[in-house]
């Protein structure tokens, strides 16, 4: 989702404005000087669906009009529902089996209901009964949220180029790991302990930690090309295993 700003909205309790109004250095003591004042918002729907029959020329219908309900190029919310709506429409002698993963959101309904729901009802759930959660926050001083009232900053925090790009890579890198498709449990943990490191890099006064935090751009930089990697085979492995079990069934 694209950033959202709401500093607009801010308004400070009733504590706040007095001890602003009375004591403003006391305020940046208690509140520090920056508030969130924005945020970056993600989440992923992922389904594996298979479709079986004893009808070839059904299932090669249904293929057709699975193709022409899929557009080209990244596909958007719009184009995701179109495709999710041809996925109803096949004949009886199709059998289809799913399984969802659903990463980044909250809400009160839980998950569980997933395990008996169709592929529509899990995108419409996933669209209108989840929220993304939060990923990145938005910081801004409360001099340009209240005008006047805050003394713009005497002074500035050090922070080297270098550790700007890492933190600033290392949310994006996080983001891309959460919102793969295949399980990324191993990439996520390297990303918390990296998270780990910056976290007292930055509030470090040794300058002298520079060569480490390049390191870190360069384990970053290796991050980046692993999740770049096509997840085909964990999607294959996945509609093997979902075929073996329709084969079972049919069996029994």
């Amino acid at each position: 989702m694209p950033p959202e700003h709401f500093d607009n909205e801010l308004d400070l309790s009733d504590t706040g404005r007095k001890l602003l109004d009375s004591r403003p250095e006391k305020f940046i003591e208690c509140y520090g000087e920056y508030c969130i004042a924005g945020q970056i918002r993600q989440s992923s729907f992922f389904a594996v669906c298979t479709y079986s029959s004893p009808d070839t020329e059904e299932l090669e219908k249904f293929t057709a009009v699975l193709g022409a309900a899929k557009s080209g190029g990244e596909a958007g919310l719009d184009d995701t529902t179109d495709l999710v709506k041809g996925t109803k429409s096949h004949a009886s002698s199709i059998k289809e089996s799913h399984r969802f993963c659903i990463n980044g959101v909250e809400g009160e309904i839980g998950l569980s209901w997933l395990e008996h729901a169709t592929v529509a009802e899990a995108w419409q759930g996933f669209r209108f009964d989840y929220k993304p959660v939060p990923q990145v926050a938005l910081l801004k001083h409360y001099s340009s949220i209240l005008p006047g009232e805050i003394s713009r900053p005497k002074s500035h925090h050090d922070i080297s180029w270098d550790m700007t790009e890492a933190v600033w890579k290392h949310a994006l890198l996080n983001m891309a790991a959460r919102s793969k498709a295949a399980s990324q449990s191993a990439t996520l943990t390297t990303l918390d302990k990296i998270s780990d490191r910056l976290d007292a890099l930055s509030t470090s006064n040794i300058t002298s930690e520079s060569s480490e935090v390049k390191e870190i751009l360069s384990k970053l930089d290796d991050v980046r090309d692993q999740l770049r990697k096509p997840v085909r085979p964990a999607v294959k492995a996945e509609l093997q295993a979902l075929a073996a079990n329709d084969q079972k069934r049919c069996a029994e």
